[in-house]
């Protein structure tokens, strides 16, 4: 894919590469649990189970089922094709390692071939982790584990974690996991992930020695919030009154090993308007390339990431689970971040086109992610099954770009602590 090619062509180009490798008898083999499987000529391919499972469900088997098959083959009314029975089934053989796979080859062929945005030249990332309510089954609260309520049941619970790149609304890689993992912990594997060229922006719970060393390792930078009562570098910093100072951070007590080197690092006192300050350590110590004004802007990119974890909750209804095994939840968990990926990697050609479009309007515009995503569903079948796709390509970027929302800087909400979250019950899914 050369990068002087039309938009429409790399996006189809991406298409149809993914599309091949999924239904290549090598990929098939590496991500399906025995020999036997996927040999005869069902009706419910690999190919056609893996769609499936990426088209944003979140009904019963039947109704996606069905759906599916409507819309494969354009029919007007839904013909009973494959039974939820067969489904069950055939989810049992497909490994969950083929949604993290294909979405790898997506976002290399993305970062290569495409336009992604940067800022001063960084892939700009966010680490961050929450938890996730999954269906009350005994063998999925042994794997994961419980959360204790101070009212009724315990509730089986896991731990998500993802390094999302905010500037492009991809997760570059995520991770779901028991509860009883930490988030330093799942962290730690996500920095296998990182290189030169990349910063990492992290929320106050993270900041640790070996955390910032291993990046640093990694070849990548990073900016994170930091506590002064926790740091005591940190509090002799704000006694100064400085708002800018390099600083060494020596290792602790507990870091042990031939890289436990003191790290020189930069403390930035940034004042958000409340009667505490906030504190930042970045390992970017040019205060000429990287001016002490530009970071409270920098660090504020971070909400990207909590925004991707509310459109998972709220909009995809991750929690939503659609099946009752282990793997399944690991497979309805990296076919929604495929997915979502997919649509953030077609729309991001869009970018420009909105700007020159809204150019001279009051308010900044971009693209409404949870419209997108919702636009996407059924048209991912489509993509991946029709001979041409152009022309649903050309529909999809059109729409998306209609698909805008204004961005009204400085705006501020007071967090909700107690916000009720709306349960899913397995046996009273939606019917479409």
């Amino acid at each position: 894919m050369a990068r002087n090619l039309p938009v429409s062509t790399i996006s189809e180009r991406l298409i149809l590469a993914i599309r091949n490798v999924l239904g290549s008898s090598e990929f098939i083999n590496q991500h399906k649990n025995a020999a036997q499987d996927f040999i005869r000529n069902r009706t419910l391919t690999f190919p056609r189970l893996f769609l499936l499972l990426a088209n944003f469900n979140n009904g019963s088997y039947q109704a996606e089922l069905d759906n599916f098959f409507k819309v494969l083959n354009s029919w007007d009314v839904a013909i009973r094709t494959v039974t939820a029975g067969a489904l069950s089934t055939a989810r049992k053989k497909l490994k969950f390692t083929a949604f993290t796979a294909l979405n790898e080859l997506l976002l290399s062929m993305f970062y290569e071939h495409g336009s992604p945005q940067r800022w001063k030249g960084f892939r700009v990332l966010a680490g961050d982790g929450s938890t996730v309510k999954i269906p009350k089954v005994p063998a999925l609260a042994a794997h994961f584990g419980v959360w204790g309520a101070s009212k009724g049941e315990p509730c089986p619970m896991a731990r998500v974690s993802a390094v999302f790149d905010v500037l492009n609304s991809v997760y570059v890689h995520a991770l779901i996991r028991p509860k009883a993992q930490g988030e330093r912990r799942l962290l730690a594997e996500h920095l296998a992930v990182l290189g030169s060229g990349d910063l990492l922006l992290l929320d106050r719970g993270y900041p640790a020695y070996w955390i910032f060393a291993r990046i640093l390792g990694q070849g990548a930078e990073f900016c994170a919030r930091i506590s002064a009562a926790r740091w005591q570098v940190v509090k002799a910093f704000s006694e100064t009154g400085l708002l800018d100072q390099i600083i060494t951070l020596k290792p602790g007590r507990r870091d042990r090993g031939a890289l436990c080197q003191p790290l020189r690092l930069r403390l930035l006192r940034i004042d958000i308007g409340t009667e505490e300050p906030e504190f930042l350590i970045t390992s970017l110590l040019d205060q000429e390339q990287f001016p002490y004004e530009e970071f409270q802007e920098l660090y504020h990119k971070r909400w990207g990431v909590e925004e991707a974890y509310k459109i998972l909750k709220a909009r995809i209804e991750i929690e939503a689970f659609t099946g009752k095994s282990v793997e399944s939840i690991y497979q309805d968990f990296h076919a929604a971040l495929f997915a979502a990926n997919l649509t953030s990697v077609l729309a991001a050609p869009t970018t420009e086109v909105i700007e020159q479009k809204c150019q001279g309007r009051k308010y900044h515009y971009q693209l409404n992610h949870s419209q997108a995503l919702g636009k996407m569903r059924n048209t991912i079948i489509l993509l991946f099954t029709r001979l041409d796709i152009s022309e649903i390509l050309a529909q999809l970027i059109d729409l998306f770009v209609k698909t805008i929302e204004a961005v009204r800087p400085g705006r501020m909400y007071q967090r909700i602590k107690k916000v009720k979250v709306p349960k899913y019950f397995m046996a009273y899914k939606r019917f479409a």
